[in-house]
């Protein structure tokens, strides 16, 4: 897993987890997983959830916020995402999992997930 601080023009490698940090941002603190949708393997997809969460916990940089976004939540949203670009629902915004913190889409999460008949069952020790 590579993390980036500035977005910039990078060669993706394939089978390398890309994160954008942008935790800074005051109005939108976020982390990006960039092409998320190839990631599809819902063990792979925990195992980078939780090697965000810590990193999130191993990286705090003073003027980053905290970070109280739930693994649960983060699988919840990327799941979403990757039925959306399945789908062909704003492929853009889809492509890329933002995990923002001052964001509340709940809704979203729960009629996506619900109108395609996925539960979850993430199991987190």
């Amino acid at each position: 897993m590579y993390v980036m601080y500035d977005e910039c023009n990078i060669t993706f490698v394939p089978f390398t987890v890309w994160l954008f940090d942008n935790r800074n941002n005051k109005s939108d603190p976020n982390i990006r997983v960039f092409n998320s949708y190839e990631y599809t393997d819902y063990l792979l997809m925990r195992e980078i959830v939780t090697m965000i969460c810590n990193y999130t916990i191993n990286v705090s940089i003073v003027s980053k916020v905290s970070w109280d976004m739930s693994k649960y939540d983060m699988m919840k949203e990327w799941d979403a995402h990757n039925i959306s670009y399945t789908f062909h629902i704003n492929r853009n915004s889809a492509k890329d999992v933002d995990f923002n913190m001052n964001e509340n889409r709940q809704w979203y999460f729960s009629i996506v997930t619900h109108i395609f008949g996925f539960d979850y069952y993430y199991c987190f020790d």
